[in-house]
C-alpha cells in the first residue's frame, strides 16, 4: 500500500508497518527474552518519533498499546521500566488511548514498586496522562501515592511526582483540595530547599496552582450566602475536612499554604534566641525562600 511521503525523521512504508507489527506480536511472547528485546524496541522508535504524531499514530492503529499495558502486569522489573517509558511517548499525543487501554489503574498500582527506575518511567508515564485526564488518574487513587513519591531519594522521581501533581492542578483547579488533603503542601514545600532545579521549578509551579483561587475553597469572606451558594455549609461539606492536623473550615487555598510554609520556616529556621551556628548562611536561603513563596501568595490574593 502506497503511502504519503513524510517529511518527518520517521519513515512511513509498508516494509516498516510490517517490521512494527512483528514487533507488537513479538511483545506478546511466551519467551520473557523476545518479550522484553521486542518491548524495547518498541520504546527506542516510539522515543525516535516521540515529537512525530504520525509515528505515535501507527503503532497505536496496530494495536500496540494493549499490548504494551499488559506488560505492566508483569513482575519483570526491565519490562515494567519499558513499557512504561514506551507508554509515556504515546501520551505525547495519544493519552485517551492509553487510558482507554486500562493502564492507568495498573500505572498506580505500580506507584508502590521498591524499584525506584520502576517508579521513576511510571510516574512519568502518569505525568504524561495527567496533563489531559487527569480525573483518571485522581480517581484511580494516585494523588496519596504521589505524595509520598514527594519524599523519594530519587530526585527524577520527586520531580515528576511533583510535575504529575502540577497538571492535576493546572488542568482541575477544583481538585486543588484533594490534593491538599493527601497532604502534598508540606512535602512541595520542603522540595523548595532542594539544590535541583528541576525539582524546585516543578514544586513551584505545583504550588502555584494550588494557591490559585479556587471556587471549591472559598476564602473566609466568601463563607456566606450567595445568589449561586444559598447553603455554603452544605454545597461545601468538605469544609470542615482536616488538612494535616489544621480545620479547612473558614481557610482559603492560599492560608493553607501560607501556615506551611510558615511551619517549614519554623523548622528550618532556628529562633533569634537559638541562632544557628554551623550554617548560617544555609539558614538565611531557607529564610529567603520561604519568604518568597509568602510573596507570592501574596500578590495571588491582590
Amino acid at each position: 500500500m502506497a503511502l504519503a511521503a513524510s517529511s518527518s525523521p520517521y519513515e512511513r512504508t509498508s516494509d516498516a508497518d510490517e517490521i512494527n507489527i512483528q514487533l507488537v506480536n513479538k511483545a506478546e511472547s511466551s519467551d520473557p527474552n523476545e518479550r522484553l528485546a521486542a518491548v524495547s524496541q518498541i520504546r527506542d522508535l516510539l522515543w525516535k518519533g516521540a515529537i512525530d504524531e504520525v509515528a505515535i499514530a501507527d503503532f497505536v492503529s496496530i494495536g500496540a498499546v494493549p499490548v504494551l499495558v499488559n506488560c505492566l502486569k508483569s513482575t519483570d522489573d526491565k519490562l515494567l521500566v519499558e513499557a512504561a517509558r514506551a507508554l509515556k511517548s504515546i501520551t505525547c499525543c495519544k493519552a485517551l488511548a492509553v487510558v482507554k487501554a486500562g493502564a492507568v489503574p495498573l500505572l498506580v498500582k505500580l506507584l508502590q514498586s521498591p524499584n525506584l527506575e520502576v517508579c521513576k518511567y511510571t510516574v512519568l508515564a502518569l505525568r504524561g496522562i495527567a496533563f489531559v485526564e487527569e480525573r483518571e488518574v485522581v480517581e484511580a487513587g494516585a494523588v496519596p501515592l504521589l505524595v509520598k513519591l514527594l519524599q523519594s531519594p530519587n530526585m527524577k522521581v520527586c520531580e515528576n511526582a511533583a510535575a504529575t501533581l502540577k497538571n492535576i492542578t493546572a488542568a482541575s483547579p477544583d481538585i486543588a483540595l484533594a490534593v491538599i488533603e493527601a497532604g502534598a503542601v508540606p512535602p512541595l514545600v520542603e522540595l523548595l530547599q532542594s539544590q535541583n532545579t528541576y525539582v524546585c521549578e516543578e514544586a513551584s509551579l505545583a504550588i502555584g496552582n494550588i494557591i490559585e483561587d479556587n471556587p471549591s475553597v472559598p476564602k473566609p469572606s466568601e463563607d456566606k450566602p450567595s445568589r449561586d451558594n444559598p447553603c455554603p455549609a452544605e454545597s461545601n461539606p468538605s469544609m470542615g475536612q482536616s488538612v494535616s492536623g489544621q480545620s479547612v473550615k473558614g481557610q482559603s487555598v492560599k492560608g493553607t499554604i501560607r501556615q506551611s510554609v510558615k511551619g517549614q520556616s519554623i523548622k528550618d529556621n532556628p529562633s533569634k534566641d537559638n541562632p544557628s551556628k554551623d550554617n548560617p548562611s544555609e539558614d538565611n536561603v531557607d529564610h529567603q525562600k520561604n519568604h518568597f513563596i509568602l510573596k507570592i501568595v501574596h500578590q495571588k490574593e491582590i
